[in-house]
């Protein structure tokens, strides 16, 4: 027994989230954005309501009086509307270790069990439940009200238990003879995941007494405004999945007197989300690397590199879709009202022709000492392929799949150099250290499997897979952009070289890709974080900057269909064309109504609107103070530290003033973290 070690761990997390008040972003008006000049407020501080769903001149007539309040008010709402989640989660891990001389026997258990609840409460006040049970009420002749949705609270409940089993096997040898050392390790792994998913609704609910009444699913009610018959909604359902995954995997490293070492790993792994072919289940995957400490050799003999390694790898890995099935499945969603049994939806649709996405990478490397260590790093260049990528294409909706689906589409190349550094600048009583990590990265597409679509379809606001060979797997392209028609003001493009405001053929199969105009890379080429961290005495002051160069973004403009439809505006409306002349002053089009919608799409997609996303940010900024240090036993030590976080951009490259990361109408810049606390180690 000696020989046999058993080893067990348990983790219990409990936490809670609770809502309160809203975003600006997350109020929205009848048609979206909210409307210009929008008043929370009247001049007192009192709240005030805005347009919700319906105009103030018909929900201040409907019912005559006799109907709740319909009127939304953002600034009280979310008192009456709320929302709890409780989630807690156990983990435990076991396992048995038998050692015999050189030989490790390895079996390990792992078991997960995750809950989550949500219980969202929509008072009587809530404008939600005021808006569902006017909806569903009806005014009789003798000027009684009959509410098909009891008045009251409505309260929503899910839950979602999700259960994991997780059972490694594992083998290792280790042997040491004289410069001689050999480790070897082989072994199993199954991995269980399922998840069971609950909601219910209750209406009329009463939260002092616990009670809720019971309403009729199965009749048609009409609704107040429309006149249109449906049925109460019901937020009952079920929702079960599973997941399992199998690896076998081994590995071997060999090394001669710690100066040359040899590496070989190989493992297969399975999933069942893959096609119902076991081939396309399986994925096997291996590597190899070797290394070379080349500080340890008698030869090398330079006092300002006390330490050089040269190391080189060349291995294969799998991705995979969790979203995705091996076989279509169909989900049960309630039980229907003309029938009384439950009904079945398609849920997700299976792509037998689906595969895993391969990645096979090579790696070169330096690790290195410099100058009595006061710099340490690495130097390594990578360069990876990879095929069978993931990504959605276009399918006719009328195969009543969607519109899109994830299909293997293309292959790729890379390659790049990351570079980590670490500067012990100054040394003593007070010291300065530097960390620097930095990458450059490339890439291009090398083929595309599937049948190229409209040139224009590559114009999109978040670019995916371009396909077009050569090009960055996430390229940037724009409608070439000639300017603004002098007598209209309408924006013009460009088919074969020759202008044009034909906004249909721009927008259609007519345009080429030699009619778009690249870009550049939609994603950072050269990004990377500087940290450094002051010391004196008993405080340390650290920050961190982060960048990111080499890349692109499309900044928004104003949306004439929108504006029109919804109220969505934007500042470029104050410098539209609306004269002659204009044109040689701005590049915003006119305004002209009724609005043609491709107008608007091509102006959004044209080059004048692409700018360079090249910034740097302040990562955060942090400050600790060694308050107490003890020899004692039981206390050692007791830090107070301050953080501030998200402290924003310090420059970018573009000059709409835009955070690149944060670009588009109604999003907001990360709100600034500040925190204050105490380390205490015994």
């Amino acid at each position: 027994l000696d020989r046999l070690t058993l080893q067990s761990a348990i983790t219990y997390t409990n936490s809670s989230n609770k809502s309160g008040k809203p975003e600006f972003k997350d109020i929205s008006s009848a048609k979206g954005m909210l409307y210009p000049y929008t008043q929370f407020a009247d001049a007192n501080g009192s709240p005030l309501p805005i347009v919700k769903d319906y105009n103030f001149n018909y929900i201040n007539s409907a019912g005559n009086g006799k109907l709740l309040d319909w009127k939304y008010y953002p600034l009280t709402d979310y008192q009456y509307h709320t929302t709890t989640s409780p989630s807690k989660d156990i983990l435990i891990n076991t396992g048995l270790n038998y050692r015999y001389k050189g030989l490790v026997a390895n079996v390990k258990y792992q078991y997960q069990q995750q809950e989550t609840s949500v219980e969202e409460l929509q008072g009587l006040e809530s404008y939600a439940a005021r808006n569902l049970t006017n909806s569903n009420s009806q005014i009789n002749p003798d000027g009684t009200v009959t509410y098909a949705i009891p008045k009251g609270a409505i309260l929503n409940e899910s839950l979602v238990v999700m259960k994991s089993h997780n059972v490694r096997t594992q083998l290792d040898y280790k042997v040491q003879k004289s410069h001689n050392n050999l480790y070897v390790m082989a072994g199993a792994e199954l991995r269980a995941v399922d998840t069971k998913g609950l909601q219910f609704r209750y209406y009329g609910y009463n939260e002092e007494l616990a009670s809720q009444t019971n309403v009729n699913y199965t009749s048609l009610y009409p609704n107040f405004i429309t006149g249109a018959t449906s049925f109460i909604p019901s937020n009952n359902g079920i929702a079960v999945t599973a997941n399992r995954f199998v690896s076998l995997y081994a590995n071997a490293a060999y090394s001669y007197s710690k100066r040359y070492t040899a590496y070989l790993s190989a493992r297969k792994d399975a999933s069942n989300i893959f096609g119902v072919n076991t081939n396309d289940k399986w994925k096997p995957l291996w590597s190899a690397a070797v290394a070379w400490n080349v500080s340890d050799e008698t030869f090398f003999n330079l006092k300002q590199v006390p330490y050089l390694k040269i190391r080189l790898s060349y291995g294969t890995s799998g991705n995979i879709d969790p979203s995705k099935t091996a076989v279509t499945t169909i989900r049960y969603a309630s039980v229907s009202p003309y029938t009384q049994s439950p009904y079945a939806l398609i849920d997700k649709f299976y792509n037998p022709e689906l595969k895993w996405e391969t990645v096979q990478m090579t790696n070169i490397g330096v690790d290195f000492a410099l100058f009595n260590r006061r710099i340490t790093g690495s130097v390594e260049y990578f360069k990876k392929k990879a095929k069978d990528l993931f990504a959605s294409y276009p399918i006719d909706y009328t195969t009543g799949v969607g519109s899109f689906i994830v299909k293997n589409v293309g292959a790729m190349k890379g390659q790049g150099l990351d570079l980590n550094l670490k500067l012990d600048n100054i040394q003593g009583k007070f010291t300065w250290s530097t960390n620097l990590n930095t990458s450059f990265y490339r890439d291009k597409v090398t083929d595309y499997y599937l049948q190229a679509d409209r040139s224009s379809s590559l114009v999109t606001t978040n670019p995916t897979f371009s396909g077009i060979l050569g090009k960055p797997v996430y390229a940037l392209y724009a409608f070439k952009w000639m300017g603004l028609d002098p007598k209209t003001g309408d924006p013009l493009g460009a088919i074969d070289g020759v202008a044009t405001k034909d906004y249909a053929r721009l927008l259609g199969a007519d345009t080429k890709i030699n009619d778009l105009v690249y870009i550049g890379s939609a994603i950072p080429t050269f990004f990377g974080n500087i940290n450094n961290q002051f010391s004196y005495g008993r405080a340390t002051l650290s920050f961190q900057l982060l960048y990111k160069f080499g890349h692109f973004f499309r900044t928004p403009s104003i949306n004439y269909n929108e504006l029109i439809a919804s109220g969505k505006g934007h500042i470029d409306y104050q410098d539209r064309w609306q004269k002659p002349g204009d044109e040689n002053q701005t590049h915003v089009p006119s305004f002209v109504y009724p609005n043609a919608s491709n107008r608007d799409t091509f102006y959004l997609g044209t080059e004048v609107l692409v700018q360079s996303a090249d910034h740097i940010r302040l990562q955060y900024v942090s400050f600790n103070y060694q308050l107490l240090k003890s020899t004692n036993k039981y206390f050692k030590q007791l830090d107070v530290y301050a953080n501030i976080a998200n402290l924003g951009v310090l420059w970018k490259a573009n000059k709409a003033k835009i955070d690149p990361e944060y670009n588009g109408l109604n999003k907001l810049l990360p709100s600034k973290t500040f925190s204050i606390g105490t380390n205490i180690n015994f």
